[in-house]
């Protein structure tokens, strides 16, 4: 499609992911490597272009999903190194799993049968990770007998190797790290317990991006963040900026009197006499809902002519902002919901504290709909 035909485009710039992807690396201990998570569409960014493209400039061979239909994406993409699946598989995927030469979560040993014939029947040996439960309670097993049967189980298992082991934190984003630090020293034991059962831990991971910035006693010798490598850290502790631009366009101007209606429903009243811009995105978009409610002091904003201007209401396909401060507003002006204009800018961070939900809600509610454009 091309770019004059979209009511709005979603500006990825690939050059800042790879600088940003330069400052994790340099903050990471000499033997730590770095496991780009590649998930919910690249959090908006798109899943297989940052990907490939970080595959082919950045240096990086190792790359984590959510699922096995995002590997399976990357890998007809042509990423064919290391290929983690950190979630939950169903066993309808175990033929894929082996096929693709997907890394999986050890924890259930029912899969790990089922994957230890698929492996058989293919030829092939299927790398695992022993995923360890140390407080998250989403998947994984507890600290002793429970890992002690999953270990002993896997060891009768041809076709399966274990080569890592990993655990997922329950609270990484808190200063007090006490949490945190009570999680890594049971898997700490949990590690100790593995290896005395006689199995070598080639990678061992803790760390998203929260835990990567905030607690280095995270890093072990593999990371996995995901939003941070997009520009988001939660302490401004690198050098990382957002990647992403999303632009839209006026659709008309008009003037709503005090006390008149506009959008659907009498949902929105004005309170005063007001200029209105009708803009061209809406809720189909993946615009978030929150981010609009009968209070516009409480809403988010865009940019119009390097202005922040707040929403007053939002439909599927087309939203409102108030104008009224802005002088000369006219059809077809440009409008940033995401980006830099002039002197302003807006951030996924502030749209999630304006909705108060996390950047990463934000960033994952991004839709197909709003044409994307990279740049290299």
């Amino acid at each position: 499609m091309q770019k004059e035909a979209a009511n709005s485009i979603i500006i990825v710039d690939l050059k800042q992911i790879k600088k940003n992807i330069e400052s994790i690396k340099n903050y990471l201990a000499p033997g730590t490597e770095l496991m780009i998570t590649v998930k919910s569409n690249g959090y908006g960014h798109g899943l297989v272009k940052p990907a490939c493209y970080i595959r082919n400039n950045c240096g990086i061979d190792k790359f984590a999903t959510s699922m096995v239909s995002e590997a399976v994406e990357l890998r007809e993409a042509g990423i064919n190194c290391f290929m983690m699946v950190l979630g939950g598989i169903p066993y309808e995927a175990v033929p894929i799993v082996a096929e693709y030469d997907l890394v999986v979560p050890a924890y259930d040993p029912v899969f790990l049968s089922l994957l230890s014939d698929e492996a058989v029947k293919q030829r092939k040996t299927v790398k695992a990770h022993i995923k360890i439960d140390t407080g998250l309670r989403r998947l994984g097993v507890r600290l002793g007998a429970q890992l002690d049967e999953l270990v002993e189980h896997v060891k009768t298992l041809p076709g399966i190797k274990i080569e890592g082991a990993y655990t997922h934190l329950a609270n990484p984003n808190e200063e007090d790290q006490t949490i945190t630090n009570k999680q890594l020293k049971e898997f700490n034991a949990a590690l100790s317990q593995i290896e005395a059962k006689g199995i070598t831990l080639k990678y061992k991971h803790v760390a998203n991006s929260d835990a990567l910035v905030r607690n280095r006693a995270t890093h072990y010798n593999l990371v996995r963040p995901a939003a941070l490598w997009l520009g988001y850290d939660p302490t401004a502790t690198l050098d990382v900026q957002p990647a992403i631009t999303w632009k839209t366009f006026v659709s008309n101007v008009l003037m709503a009197e005090k006390g008149e209606s506009i959008s659907y429903f009498g949902s929105c009243i004005m309170k005063k006499r007001t200029k209105v811009a009708v803009l061209g995105f809406g809720a189909g978009d993946g615009y978030v809902r929150h981010l609009v409610t009968p209070e516009p002091e409480k809403n988010g904003v865009v940019l119009i002519h390097g202005q922040k201007v707040p929403l007053l209401s939002m439909n599927m396909d087309q939203a409102f902002a108030d104008v009224t401060d802005i002088d000369d507003v006219k059809i077809n002006d440009e409008v940033y919901l995401l980006g830099r204009m002039g002197d302003e800018q807006i951030t996924m961070d502030e749209l999630g504290r304006i909705a108060g939900t996390s950047t990463g809600h934000i960033q994952c509610s991004l839709g197909s709909r709003p044409m994307r454009i990279y740049l290299e």
